[in-house]
């Protein structure tokens, strides 16, 4: 069950609207997921309210995975503009205290 919401959520997050494959991968694995999940709590393996948690569990998990590391590859966050606008300016204040040092070594070696 887990599996098979797991390669759900992965296939949809792979989904491109340019790509058919991708879609039909994606409809494939959703349908064996709520296929598997009717059956399971048809037969009373599961409640509803287990897969609910079982689902909020595996979406946590890969949203932590999506900000850092997934696959074992080191995913980069998009920032934001006010995340830009921090980094920005803390690189513009670090030219400048590297400049302004320059000068001072400049300006001791004349004398």
């Amino acid at each position: 069950m887990k599996e098979g919401y797991e390669d759900y959520k992965q296939k949809q997050q792979q989904e491109s609207a340019q790509n058919v494959d991708s879609i039909l991968d994606r409809v494939t694995a959703e349908e064996k997921y709520y296929s598997t999940k009717t059956q399971a709590i048809k037969n009373g393996w599961m409640t509803k309210e287990e897969v609910v948690k079982l689902e909020h569990q595996i979406d946590s998990t890969m949203t932590k995975n999506e900000k850092g590391v997934m696959s074992g590859q080191v995913q980069e966050q998009s920032l934001t503009f006010q995340d830009r606008m921090e980094v920005g300016s803390q690189m513009q204040f670090q030219k400048r205290t590297g400049t302004i040092k320059k000068k001072k070594e400049e300006q001791e070696l004349e004398r």
